[in-house]
């Protein structure tokens, strides 16, 4: 999986966002909830991060324009595990 590192897709002002919430849910739902990395399953502990096909062109804040198949659910560890890279440079 190539996921783009340098972008945050689920900050704390982002998850407040209508659109943003749509987006997280439908990617939740369609992975059943099932970190795509690790295979932890939980309702709770979940994040989405942007993979493959996804250019950091995009207004980063427009998830109505998304497809929510270019997102993965990932659990919490995963995700910040995966961001490491990000934070370190």
């Amino acid at each position: 999986m190539n996921i783009l590192r340098n972008v945050s897709f689920d900050a704390a002002s982002e998850m407040k966002l209508q659109r943003f919430q749509k987006l997280a849910v439908k990617a939740f739902k369609r992975d059943k909830f099932v970190c795509q990395c690790c295979g932890f399953k939980s309702k709770k502990f979940m994040r989405i991060l942007p993979f493959n096909g996804n250019s950091l062109a995009f207004d980063q804040r427009d998830y109505s324009s998304n497809d929510p198949a270019s997102y993965k659910t990932v659990c919490t560890i995963c995700y910040e595990s995966n961001r490491l890279d990000f934070a370190l440079t």
